[in-house]
């Protein structure tokens, strides 16, 4: 228990560093992304799922920052993937305004390995954070492998990331090129910070 305590603090302290980095330029930010990435894959595994524990880290996929509270700040996100072919999402944010502490706000989770994506993905002025999941209703007896898939879309309403929509199914077995609608959730996320090669 001792170990999990003192990996998510380095994780949390990795994440402070990480928006000090962002206020004093590039480079800063990508030593303190480093350092996040560092920590972060050394954090044990835990067996609780995303019901408000922490899903466990394997390893670290991405990690970025984006608006997703509309309230005109950037969040941490650091995405990575878990038990099976699962990929989690955690949303590091600011409490209390300028200054304020640094904490983890939200994670959200899917079972299908896709990669999260941040946007307004309903034109409706707001940011959403979205995935692909399965849609049990149309896999019938099919393997996961292959299964039909849907974006599932949510949004940030002051303490949690509800479900506030979803998008048609895809069925990977169809004819055809990728949708535009699911090719996003297919790539490196749209908010992931890239380190110039060498790094």
């Amino acid at each position: 228990m001792l170990e999990i305590g003192i990996g998510v603090g380095g994780l949390v302290l990795s994440v402070v560093l990480f928006f000090v980095g962002e206020r004093r330029g590039r480079r800063s930010m990508q030593e303190s992304v480093r350092h996040a990435l560092t920590v972060a894959s050394h954090l044990p595994a835990s067996r609780h799922g995303p019901q408000g524990i922490l899903p466990a880290i394997e390893y670290p996929a991405a990690i970025g920052y984006a608006e997703t509270t509309n309230d005109g700040n950037r969040q941490v996100l650091m995405m990575y993937g878990t038990v099976a072919h699962a990929t989690a999402l955690r949303v590091f944010g600011r409490v209390g305004g300028p200054g304020g502490e640094v904490v983890e706000i939200g994670h959200l989770l899917t079972g299908t390995g896709a990669a999260f994506q941040v946007g307004d993905f309903d034109d409706d002025g707001y940011a959403e954070v979205a995935t692909l999941v399965y849609d049990w209703d149309a896999i019938g007896d099919r393997a996961l492998v292959d299964a039909p898939l849907r974006p599932v879309y949510w949004r940030w309403d002051g303490s949690l990331f509800p479900e506030v929509g979803h998008g048609k199914t895809w069925d990977p077995r169809a004819k055809g090129p990728v949708p535009d609608d699911i090719a996003p959730f297919l790539r490196v996320p749209n908010w992931a910070i890239t380190l110039p090669s060498g790094d």
